[in-house]
């Protein structure tokens, strides 16, 4: 038994103070389970997948066994969850029949979540959120981070939390050639200028920048008493955000299993000291000297993680294949209408080539996928290149 068919998947992206900045940008992933080979999911919306689509998944056991698809009333699918009674029943009915808990993306504080637990809840079977909303937004805290650095003593970048202006400035004053970066949030990082220092919302962590030269995902799954590493890959950053994953790391063999064995120690602490369940991605670097720095914590399945896993469901072997897993806007009636391009590579177990698209985006008013993720996995580096520029011509040649 695994956290895939012991758990309700209920990936809720949408964060009110982000969503007011950019409608597009959210309710976007809640299909990603799929890859990962869930049994039972919650999501928006199947318009953006097309018969075709969904047939593949399911010829590739990527379809889940139970699919709840509530009416749209609300960018949160939460919200449109709640709001939707024949939906909320067919969860229901599933939670009681199989005693599953619930698996979401973001269980910040100010979602609905205990409502669900109410309506979900028997005398029988008490619904858990993996992680609690607790666990979640004590640590997907870049402060709660740094102090769980320092406690494992995982090297970490030379830094600490500053609660003031003053408290900052001194930390700038004992490093006058260094820059800093200032991090609070979740989205990226500032560079702090005490040149022309401005108002920043106390208290926030202040770190060394430090150049690197691989930055590596470690993906872990805590479910129960059991903690695993699944998966590693590197990521692809341009300024300061996450653009996609590489298979292959960079690294060596000895600093890959030094990361896995932070991880593994990272989430260990996590689940004996927040009770977190579920599974978290953890951010490495390596610098120009070779230290290995942790970066990032991160409690949620990664986006990455439901890609990566579908591979390995494939059989591909994730140590010598390479991959690109990247998120573009598109204008496209489907996947279906990719899929039935004559130059589309489909993935099938045992595959060493291929393509993928997923997390299809869906416009509600004007019927079209307006984003997708897409990924591409070659025996080679030229093979990858030259299936990621047929998948882009793809792509453009379908769009409406």
């Amino acid at each position: 038994m695994s956290i895939y068919n012991q758990a309700i998947f209920l990936f809720d992206d949408v964060q009110d103070h982000l969503q007011a900045q950019d409608q597009n940008m959210w309710d976007r992933i809640s299909s990603m389970p799929f890859l990962a080979g869930a049994d039972h999911v919650v999501v928006d919306t199947l318009e953006g997948f097309g018969e075709g689509y969904l047939n593949y998944l399911a010829e590739v056991q990527s379809l889940p066994r139970n699919l709840i698809v509530p009416q749209y009333s609300s960018p949160s699918l939460l919200v449109s969850l709640l709001n939707d009674s024949q939906a909320l029943q067919q969860a229901s009915d599933l939670v009681s029949r199989h005693k599953l808990d619930v698996c979401p993306f973001h269980a910040t504080a100010e979602k609905p979540f205990g409502r669900l637990q109410d309506k979900l809840s028997s005398a029988q079977h008490r619904v858990q959120i993996h992680p609690s909303q607790a666990s979640f937004s004590e640590l997907n805290s870049k402060l709660k981070a740094r102090e769980i650095f320092v406690e494992t003593k995982v090297p970490a970048p030379i830094g600490q939390i500053v609660h003031n202006h003053s408290e900052l400035m001194n930390f700038s004053k004992m490093w006058p050639e260094q820059s800093i970066i200032l991090k609070k949030f979740h989205w990226a990082p500032e560079i702090f200028n005490p040149e022309n220092p401005k108002d920043h919302e106390y208290p926030l962590v202040a770190e060394l920048l430090h150049p690197i030269k691989s930055s590596i995902a470690i993906h872990i799954e805590s479910w129960g008493n059991h903690i695993s590493h699944m998966f590693s890959g590197q990521q692809i950053i341009r300024d300061w955000r996450n653009h996609g994953t590489r298979l292959r790391l960079g690294i060596s063999e000895h600093q890959h299993q030094q990361m896995i064995d932070y991880s593994l120690q990272l989430t260990q602490h996590m689940q004996q000291q927040y009770g977190f369940q579920g599974a978290c991605n953890i951010d490495f670097g390596v610098t120009a000297d070779d230290q290995i720095l942790v970066f990032d914590l991160n409690p949620r399945f990664g986006i990455s993680s439901c890609v990566l896993r579908f591979m390995q469901r494939m059989g591909i072997d994730l140590n010598t294949s390479y991959l690109v897993f990247k998120a573009m806007y598109v204008k496209i009636p489907n996947l279906s209408a990719v899929l039935r391009h004559p130059d589309y590579l489909r993935i099938f177990p045992g595959s060493k080539n291929g393509m993928l698209l997923a997390g299809p985006s869906w416009d509600y008013d004007k019927h079209y996928v307006r984003y997708l993720f897409y990924a591409v996995v070659a025996e080679t580096p030229a093979e990858l290149q030259q299936l990621e520029k047929d998948l882009i011509r793809i792509l453009d040649e379908v769009a409406t």
